[in-house]
């Protein structure tokens, strides 16, 4: 079934689809008032997710306020029955699209792993220090888009969530996406270890192609089992993110960040 385009929606010519999740479609458009090339997000009137609209308010709250060079930056919000949000367009694909690209026995260069889960991490560890904090809570591949260049980018906060100073829930609702979302999330705790977690699920599966969402929970094989071309350094960082006890991750997103960092230097991946 052919999909028919909006020719405009307010003052954006609507140029195609870049993308549509369950809350909301994604158009590469162009603001007719100044010109901008956008990507602007609508959310779908028959949305199936019952609070849609709060999560979609969520993400134009959140990202509004924020600035850093691996989170697209928010132009505008259109206020409307349909509302709509204006960031930054990405030329690049999802982590989940390039997976699906590979053949058979095929994986992803563990350096470019590497190098997308630093930029990531340094997003995530920015956000975790946001006055209020901001936990993402929702990391997976499918959230991390890639460019040619390998400019890694955090993408989709509807889920994301706005802390207090302590940076410690215990009573938030249950979200997340099975397979990524860290064990104390299904206890409704939430807290930046949360996203490490999800960092080192979404890690493991880009390494490996093994979907955490049909596998057993909470349950990870070393991802050398699966790709012995992975070094053993970058397994470790991966395995220690993913520990089931928060207390036995690493302390922060920095520090997840710093082992990274290592990772490439020790590797001799460091130009």
């Amino acid at each position: 079934m052919v999909m028919l385009l909006p020719e405009t929606i307010h003052y954006y010519a609507i140029q195609s689809v870049l993308g549509e999740g369950e809350i909301a479609i994604v158009y590469r458009a162009t603001n007719t008032r100044n010109g901008q090339e956008v990507a602007l997000k609508v959310l779908l009137a028959d949305s199936p997710v019952l609070q849609a609209r709060q999560y979609f308010e969520n993400e134009r709250t959140i990202i509004a306020g924020l600035n850093h060079p691996n989170i697209p930056a928010f132009y505008d919000y259109l206020d409307a029955e349909q509302p709509g949000i204006a960031l930054m367009p990405i030329d690049g694909k999802d982590g989940e699209n390039l997976l699906a690209e590979l053949s058979e026995g095929e994986f992803l260069n563990p350096r470019s792993v590497v190098e997308w889960g630093i930029q990531i991490a340094d997003a995530l560890a920015y956000l975790h220090n946001c006055q209020p904090p901001v936990v993402f809570r929702d990391l997976k591949s499918a959230h991390i888009m890639v460019e040619e260049s390998n400019k890694a980018w955090l993408v989709d906060f509807n889920l994301a969530k706005i802390m207090p100073d302590s940076k410690y829930l215990s009573d938030a609702d249950l979200m997340g996406t099975e397979g990524f979302a860290a064990p104390e999330q299904y206890n409704g705790v939430v807290s930046p270890l949360v996203d490490v977690y999800g960092l080192g699920a979404t890690l493991h599966h880009l390494l490996t192609h093994v979907d955490p969402r049909h596998e057993r929970s909470f349950t990870y094989a070393p991802p050398r089992s699966f790709n012995p071309t992975i070094p053993k350094s970058v397994a470790q960082v991966v395995m220690k993110a993913l520990a089931y006890e928060p207390e036995d991750r690493y302390a922060c997103m920095e520090d997840m960040r710093d082992a990274l960092r290592t990772v490439l230097q020790a590797e001799g991946w460091v130009q």
